[in-house]
């Protein structure tokens, strides 16, 4: 195989410059809009404001397993009774495996996707979901067809609040081919999560949770930590502390909340059949202001 010319690498050098520029500016490049399926993300606001305490849970129930670890992992992730709960790799599930006393879950079935949202149903009703698709296809196998699953769920005390799941691009600081060129798309990928963060909050608080293949304490130009922040939002382990979530020791899967209308109050990481561990964390929305005459 010929080696890349000069030429070359100063063009994907200067794409993903371009693809950081504009992640920072919150605008996605030409020809990178985001394709969306499903229900509107944008609509009126709610009846209320969020309120109270929300407790998410994110796992990466690894494809391979058996139905019976899938059952097992499935029921710790449940076992602490969380909100809302984030699942990755459960395209090849039924409805019927997903579905576990108590909770209701949403996964659109297109392009093999296989992040599902699940929600207390005595908590919430879901009034939107859909998927976005973040990288269409990459120099890498498994780059096609990475997209985020999204809910919008109603309080029973009218307020609502979105969760975002999704399962990025294989590490493009660590694996080929063409790191640059992964890099550029791993950047429009988390430009196309803020965008529809950005439209999301207009009906609520918006978290967003995954396995994002970027280390944590790497703090990549083009990863989470730094693309979500033009945002609002930030990860718990920022105020909770860092902890391993896969059993190769990495820092990979996290969960983001709103800065400015959330505080982390709590976070628990437990091991699983699957390769990567539960991560549950406690948030508590901020009290409404309220303005005078």
């Amino acid at each position: 195989m010929s080696r890349p010319t000069a030429t070359r690498r100063r063009r994907g050098t200067t794409l993903l410059a371009l693809a950081l520029a504009g992640a920072v500016a919150g605008v996605l490049p030409a020809g990178a809009q985001a394709a969306d399926r499903g229900d509107t993300a944008d609509a009126a606001a709610p009846r209320t404001t969020a309120s109270g305490t929300l407790r998410v849970a994110h796992a990466n129930l690894k494809f391979k397993m058996s139905g019976a670890q899938f059952a097992a992992d499935l029921a710790q992730v449940v076992s602490s009774r969380p909100d809302v709960v984030s699942l990755n790799e459960v395209s090849r599930r039924t409805p019927a495996q997903l579905a576990t006393r108590g909770y209701a879950s949403f996964m659109p079935r297109e392009k093999g996707n296989g992040n599902a949202v699940l929600w207390r149903t005595d908590r919430f009703t879901r009034v939107a979901g859909g998927y976005r698709v973040l990288v269409e296809k990459g120099p890498l196998k498994y780059d096609a067809n990475r997209l985020a699953t999204w809910a919008v769920l109603r309080s029973t005390t009218g307020g609502e609040v979105s969760l975002v799941s999704t399962h990025h691009m294989q590490n493009p600081a660590k694996f080929g081919p063409d790191k640059p060129l992964r890099q550029r798309l791993y950047a429009q990928g988390m430009q196309r999560i803020d965008a529809l963060v950005t439209e999301l909050s207009r009906r609520g608080p918006v978290f967003v949770a995954g396995d994002f293949n970027s280390q944590f304490r790497h703090d990549d130009a083009w990863g989470p930590r730094r693309t979500l922040a033009p945002a609002g939002l930030v990860s718990a382990m920022e105020t909770r502390g860092v902890v391993p979530t896969h059993d190769g020791g990495g820092v990979i899967d996290y969960v983001f909340a709103p800065r400015a209308t959330t505080t982390a109050t709590a976070q628990r990481v437990t091991s699983l059949r699957s390769d990567h561990k539960l991560i549950v964390n406690d948030f508590r929305f901020a009290a409404p202001t309220t303005r005078g005459r």
